[in-house]
């Protein structure tokens, strides 16, 4: 039931822009349609994600999800995401900025999920950071790791949540709020399970009001034997 809540929120929106194009086409502004027809393409990208999210947890938790092993500029995965949220992050003023240095060293991996997991990081961060705030990526290598980081000035997770909160449907016992506010957390099991199939490492640190950071430690050369680690 939570999955299927999850999805209906983003098909409702590209349902709604739709709509008022259609009822207003002759009276909007070329600004306007342009904005309503963002909005759709991002919701449409939410759903995707949600969509995608769903159907590779399933594959890793049975361990058939292969990887697609690549050397990776993560400098560019972070910016493909950046410039895709840079509408969503402007219009709800939050500075959004890719600190990823243009020279670091070239991280093995597979491209599709790197950028997806980058993808839900951002996303949750942005979704938990109010008006003024500021969501950073930054990565750097630390012995045969590289550490990605993202880092939000949002509400950030309560304590009891956040040994938790990487795992499937994590809401707290009867409280509307925490549901409300952490979804099905399908995409931070995505995360957790994308980063464990790499041989990495995924946690966290977190103040109630004043902010979260996600750090991602994945090895440099790959998983030691691709195809072998098993979240």
């Amino acid at each position: 039931q939570m999955v299927v809540h999850d999805l209906k929120n983003p098909l409702a929106s590209i349902m709604g822009n739709a709509q008022l194009i259609l009822m207003q086409k002759t009276q909007l502004t070329p600004a306007r349609l342009e904005e309503l027809l963002q909005r759709s393409q991002e919701s449409a990208r939410q759903l995707m994600r949600m969509i995608l999210n769903i159907l590779h947890i399933g594959k890793m938790e049975e361990r058939k999800m292969p990887l697609r092993l690549e050397p990776l500029a993560l400098h560019e995965i972070v910016q493909e995401n950046v410039s895709e949220m840079s509408g969503m992050s402007a219009r709800d003023r939050i500075e959004l900025e890719n600190r990823v240095p243009r020279d670091l060293p070239p991280l093995v991996a597979d491209r599709e999920l790197v950028g997806r997991v980058v993808a839900n990081l951002l996303s949750n961060a942005l979704k938990h950071t109010p008006a003024g705030g500021r969501v950073v990526v930054e990565a750097r290598p630390d012995g045969e790791e590289m550490v990605l980081t993202v880092s939000d000035t949002g509400e950030g997770i309560p304590e009891d949540l956040q040994p938790h909160i990487f795992e499937k449907f994590v809401v707290g016992p009867g409280d509307h709020t925490r549901r409300m506010l952490y979804d099905s957390g399908l995409g931070l099991t995505f995360c957790r399970l994308t980063v464990l199939c790499h041989g990495g490492r995924i946690w966290l640190t977190s103040t109630p009001g004043a902010g979260t950071t996600v750090f991602i430690a994945l090895r440099r050369q790959g998983p030691p034997s691709p195809g072998a680690v098993e979240p």
